[in-house]
């Protein structure tokens, strides 16, 4: 039984006497006072009756639960115009009264009923109403503080959780002033220090791939140049070289310290003169097949001068041979592929010739890439589109993964590997990766959204998925609630023309005058009027004649004949 035990003084024969009262909060707990505690009271029956009186004609929804503060109108509100309703349909639609959640509401209003807030959510399907609702986490309002000097405290931490409840009271983790400094050096490093910080980051993150792509997009936003792994400079870590960020081999997937402390050490006689020249230097079976096909597909052994294809082809071959030469040396036997010098002796090693194999195109370097790093890096499919990416969602991921619990988003990625899943109903719904240029996100997709959208969700293929953020335990993954090809998405969120204009500027002139800018502009695109009334309210509709072409040219135009109107591109009807 959820309750608060307060100290008193009560008065007795004459005097004062120390003494306690309980007080009950929370759903039930009167209920179970009465079932449990009740009956053990001596000599309190006439008490225990009125209390059971009293509870039994009270509502159900009326509870001694704390309310929820007043603040939660602006969810309320983000949900009504997410639904598309006004308050007045709400209110019919939903059963509550929407008198104190319209605007400010009065200001002796000091909170909300869990019941309201837990019907309302119910209604829109809103989680973070729902979880709100039905927290274990009670409010109450700061009257005063007053100082009571200091005192050591333990340095006490709860896993999972960024705070607990501990005698009554909300407790943060006492050693978040110690993330707050840390933030702070951190933040000097990477202004005063860029690549340094970056490097020891990407090293930090070697082993998870979705954040390594997030780093990369920002290295590139900072200016800072990361190269591509390289069998004679890079490290097992991310290095700096000449200012610049040097990929580290120990991100390349099946490539193990082991093999990348075999080839830095053999590379200290030189640079590899070809990839035969690698697999006979580095010691006998530090490198395996795999090792060194994963290296040749993350572009690692570029530098020794033959295409990817041809080398990835020919990696068994060198290895067995390079195997052989080993064993030629133990036996004291000459190798099969040395040439003769002046007076017969062995001067040189001839490689075996790499085989005649089709070259990868850009798209087979880019999928190799994505296979051994996890992520596309020299080139990415979505990069000659990354301007449009950016008109037509509403985050790139790398932000999405960024934002609040509960926020809308619209992304535009590419379909990573599917997996379909069975629910206890016997409905298909699916787990899906979605990547973009700035990072990656885990897509939940339920039944109805996967029968809509399912001919869209094949491996590689660009679509557009709008849903909510779901964030929780420091995972981020995308609640998807509708998912669109591509062209199918460009069509339907092609960017719109908004002009916002005074009412007061409005005229049968001014009216002629927006005809033949916008008509020396005709395109696909649709354009929305929006009018300041004096009492700066805004009233909007949207344009039957005209239809623009995108770009700035048109909004150039308008500007330059109109400077006073605002006009801009955005998304739908703004």
């Amino acid at each position: 039984v959820l309750s608060g035990i307060h100290r008193k003084q009560f008065k007795y024969r004459g005097g004062l006497r120390p003494g306690y009262t309980v007080h009950l909060v929370g759903d039930g707990s009167t209920q179970a006072f009465l079932s449990r505690i009740a009956p053990h009271a001596v000599s309190r029956e006439r008490d225990v009756g009125r209390l059971a009186v009293e509870v039994a004609a009270r509502s159900k929804d009326r509870s001694s639960k704390d309310t929820i503060p007043p603040e939660v109108r602006r969810w309320v509100a983000a949900e009504r115009r997410r639904a598309g309703l006004t308050w007045k349909e709400l209110e019919a639609r939903s059963g509550v009264c929407m008198k104190e959640f319209t605007g400010k509401g009065s200001s002796v209003k000091r909170g909300f009923r869990r019941s309201t807030i837990r019907k309302l959510g119910r209604y829109f399907g809103s989680l973070r109403l729902t979880r709100l609702a039905t927290s274990d986490i009670f409010w109450d309002r700061v009257v005063s503080i007053e100082p009571r000097g200091v005192e050591d405290t333990y340095d006490l931490t709860v896993d999972q959780d960024h705070n607990f409840v501990a005698n009554g009271l909300i407790v943060h983790n006492s050693h978040s002033a110690a993330y707050a400094l840390l933030a702070y050096q951190c933040a000097w490093l990477k202004a005063r220090h860029p690549a340094e910080f970056m490097a020891a980051t990407l090293t930090s993150e070697m082993s998870d791939s979705a954040r390594i792509v997030t780093l990369i997009e920002e290295c590139r936003r900072m200016g800072l140049e990361v190269l591509p792994p390289d069998v004679d400079r890079s490290e097992w870590k991310f290095t700096l070289e000449e200012g610049r960020i040097r990929f580290g081999l120990g991100a390349v997937r099946n490539v193990g310290a082991g093999a990348v402390e075999a080839i830095v050490t053999a590379r200290a006689e030189g640079p590899f003169a070809d990839l035969f020249d690698l697999a006979r230097r580095v010691d006998a079976g530090a490198v395996n097949r795999r090792v060194l096909e994963s290296l040749v597909a993350a572009g690692a052994c570029d530098s020794l001068g033959t295409e990817r294809g041809a080398m990835f082809a020919a990696a068994g071959r060198m290895l067995e041979q390079a195997a052989a030469l080993h064993r030629e040396r133990e036996s004291g036997q000459s190798s099969l592929f040395a040439e003769e010098g002046d007076g017969g002796a062995v001067s040189t090693l001839v490689a075996p010739p790499l085989p005649r194999v089709d070259p990868w195109s850009l798209r087979d370097k880019s999928a190799r890439e994505k296979e051994v790093l996890g992520f596309y890096f020299s080139q990415h499919p979505l990069e000659p589109m990354r301007e449009e990416l950016a008109k037509l969602a509403s985050h790139s991921i790398g932000e999405a993964l960024g934002l609040e619990d509960g926020s809308d988003v619209r992304l535009a990625g590419l379909v990573g590997e599917v997996k379909a899943i069975m629910t206890r109903s016997g409905k298909r719904m699916a787990i899906v990766p979605l990547e973009d240029l700035s990072g990656r996100i885990e897509c939940t997709v339920f039944p109805d959204a996967y029968e809509a959208g399912r001919a869209a969700l094949t491996a590689e293929e660009l679509v557009v998925a709008s849903g909510r953020i779901e964030a929780r335990d420091d995972r981020v993954k995308l609640l998807v609630s509708e998912i669109r090809p591509w062209d199918e998405a460009r069509r339907t969120f092609r960017p719109s023309l908004h002009l916002e204009v005074r009412a007061e500027e409005l005229s049968v002139p001014w009216l002629e005058a927006v005809d033949g800018v916008l008509s020396s502009h005709p395109g696909d695109s649709e354009v929305y009027l929006h009018i300041v009334m004096p009492d700066r309210s805004r009233q909007a509709s949207r344009s039957r004649r005209y239809r623009v072409a995108e770009g700035e040219a048109v909004v150039a135009a308008v500007r330059e004949r109109f400077p006073a109107v605002r006009v801009r591109w955005a998304r739908g009807a703004w």
